[in-house]
């Protein structure tokens, strides 16, 4: 279980798509996959040098963490 992390009630397992809203945002929101790091959780983009992420930003804590992503509405095409 070293790689899972409980936020704000929900069970987050490594790799999971979550919404979050890290304090160096000053309140924007991120949507990202998650790795844990102990206490606190890195959210890394599919692409390192164009991603906006914990590269950047560093980690965020499990408060921070608004929920998990369950259905992707965009763009259009995956809907079919």
């Amino acid at each position: 279980l070293a790689n899972n992390l409980i936020a704000k009630g929900l069970f987050l397992r490594g790799g999971d798509v979550v919404v979050a809203r890290p304090t160096a945002l000053e309140g924007r929101a991120c949507v990202n996959r998650i790795q844990t790091v102990g206490d606190s959780a890195l959210l890394l983009g599919d692409c390192p040098d164009d991603s906006f992420d914990s590269r950047r930003f560093g980690p965020v804590l499990t408060d921070e963490v608004v929920g998990r992503v369950r259905i992707r509405l965009w763009p259009p095409s995956i809907l079919r």
